[in-house]
C-alpha cells in the first residue's frame, strides 16, 4: 500500500509528522528546531488528533458545491421542521381588527330602536374590517338619530373607508356633544382625520347668517365661526345669506391647513320705486279702454240719429242736407247727433291720454327694473405677502 505524509504543526509550533499506510496510522513528534524522523508506536491520542486534521483538510479541500449541500435532516428534526411552518403562517395571517373608535362599543340607554340595532350592525362590520358596510349601517343610523355615540363610530368607518371629509364632519360633532370622559379620544381621531383634509372657518356678519359651501349649509359653530371640512386643494363657494342680503367668496385650501373666510353683508341699496309703474300703468289701461267704450257709444249714436232722420227721394237725408229745415224729425235728428260726437269726441280723447299715460309708464319701469337693488356684500380676505400683511376688500356697490 502506498504511504502518504501530511504535515502540520502543534500549538507549541513543532512538527507533526503523519505517516499513512495501510490499517495503521503513525505519528511522530518532532521537537522545535529537529529534523523530522519517521516513527511508529505513537500514543493513541495523537491518531486521533491526526485522524481529526486530516478530515479538516480533506474537508477545505472539497468542492465548493459539496460544501454547501446541508447535511440530512434527523429523524426527529423533520417532525419539527412541518410543525415551525405552520405556527409561522398562523402568526402571518391578519388578525380581525378591533374597534378603535373613540367611543364605547356598547350603545347607551338613549340610543335606542332601529339606529340602535344599526350602530351595533356597524361596528360588527368594523370589527370584521368591512370599513365601507359599517360606514353605511352607521350613516343609516346617524339619518335615524343625531347621537354622539354613532357620531364618533361613524367618523371612525370614514376614516377606515377613506372617506377622511365625511370622518372630520362625523368626529367634530362627536367631539362637541360626547361627555367629558369621551372627548379627549374624538379630539385625538378628530386631528388624525384634520391632517388629511382642509378646514375652514367661516364667519359671516351677522353670526345669525346662514352659511353655505358648495351649496350645503353648514351646522357646526366652534367658539365664534362656524367649521366646515372640504377636500384640500380644490376651489370651493363659502357664501353666506341673511335677510335677502349675500356675500361670497372662492376659496382654494391647503391639505392639513385651516383657511379663515370673514364674510361682511350690509344693508340693501333700495333702487327705483316699482309702485309709479302700475298706478301709471293701471290709469293708461282704464282710459284706453274708457276711451273705446265712449267711442263706440258716439258711433252707436250717429248710426240711430241717421236712421231716424227723414230722407230724401234720392235717400240722402234730409235734416243733413238741408241745415235749415225745421222740422220736427230733424230736431231730433241734430240732438242726438251732438249727443254721438260727444261720446266721440270724449273717446278719442280717452284714448289719447291713456296711450299716453301707458307709454310713459312702460318706460318708467324700462329705467326703474334696469336698476334693480343689489347687496352691498363687502368680503374682507387676509392677505399675505413677503413684505407684510393686511386685508384685501372686494365688494358689489
Amino acid at each position: 500500500m502506498s504511504t502518504g505524509r501530511i504535515w502540520f504543526f502543534d500549538r507549541d509550533c513543532a512538527g507533526i509528522e503523519t505517516v499513512k499506510g495501510g490499517l495503521m496510522n503513525t505519528h511522530q513528534h518532532i521537537p522545535r528546531g529537529s529534523a523530522p524522523v519517521a516513527h511508529r508506536g505513537a500514543s493513541r491520542s495523537r491518531s486521533v488528533l491526526g485522524g481529526a486534521v486530516l478530515l479538516a483538510l480533506v474537508a477545505a479541500t472539497a468542492p465548493v458545491g459539496a460544501q454547501t449541500k446541508p447535511p440530512p435532516a434527523a429523524s426527529g428534526g423533520a417532525k419539527a421542521a412541518p410543525a415551525a411552518s405552520a405556527s409561522g403562517a398562523a402568526s402571518a395571517s391578519p388578525a380581525s381588527p378591533s374597534f378603535d373608535g373613540p367611543v364605547p362599543t356598547e350603545p347607551r340607554a338613549d340610543l335606542d330602536g332601529a339606529a340602535r340595532s344599526l350602530f351595533q350592525e356597524g361596528i360588527a362590520a368594523y370589527e370584521k374590517g368591512d370599513y365601507a358596510r359599517a360606514y353605511a349601517q352607521l350613516l343609516a343610523a346617524w339619518s335615524i338619530k343625531k347621537h354622539w355615540q354613532v357620531a364618533g363610530a361613524l367618523g371612525a368607518a370614514a376614516l377606515g373607508a377613506g372617506k377622511p371629509v365625511e370622518a372630520a364632519r362625523a368626529l367634530l360633532v362627536c367631539s362637541q356633544a360626547a361627555p367629558a370622559d369621551e372627548k379627549e379620544k374624538a379630539v385625538t381621531l378628530l386631528r388624525q382625520a384634520e391632517a388629511k383634509v382642509a378646514r375652514l372657518e367661516i364667519q359671516p356678519d351677522p353670526m345669525s347668517a346662514e352659511v353655505k359651501v358648495d351649496g350645503e349649509t353648514v351646522n357646526e359653530k366652534v367658539g365664534s365661526a362656524w367649521v366646515a371640512y372640504v377636500e384640500p386643494g380644490v376651489s370651493h363657494r363659502v357664501e353666506a345669506t341673511f335677510g335677502g342680503k349675500m356675500a361670497w367668496q372662492p376659496v382654494t385650501p391647503e391639505k392639513g391647513k385651516t383657511e379663515q373666510v370673514i364674510l361682511l353683508l350690509q344693508a340693501t341699496v333700495e333702487g327705483p320705486s316699482k309702485v309709479p309703474v302700475f298706478v301709471l300703468g293701471g290709469v293708461g289701461v282704464a282710459g284706453l279702454i274708457a276711451g273705446g267704450v265712449m267711442l263706440g257709444v258716439g258711433i252707436g249714436l250717429r248710426n240711430q240719429a241717421a236712421e231716424e232722420s227723414p230722407k230724401q227721394t234720392d235717400g240722402s237725408l234730409r235734416c243733413y242736407s238741408d241745415p235749415g229745415a225745421t222740422l220736427p224729425e230733424c230736431d231730433a235728428y241734430r240732438a242726438k247727433l251732438r249727443e254721438a260726437n260727444l261720446f266721440g269726441q270724449t273717446g278719442i280723447g280717452f284714448l289719447v291720454g291713456g296711450g299716453l299715460v301707458t307709454a310713459g309708464a312702460s318706460a318708467y319701469a324700462a329705467w326703474a327694473f334696469t336698476r334693480s337693488p343689489k347687496a352691498t356684500a363687502i368680503q374682507l380676505v387676509p392677505a399675505v405677502g413677503p413684505a407684510g400683511g393686511g386685508l384685501l376688500v372686494i365688494g358689489r356697490f
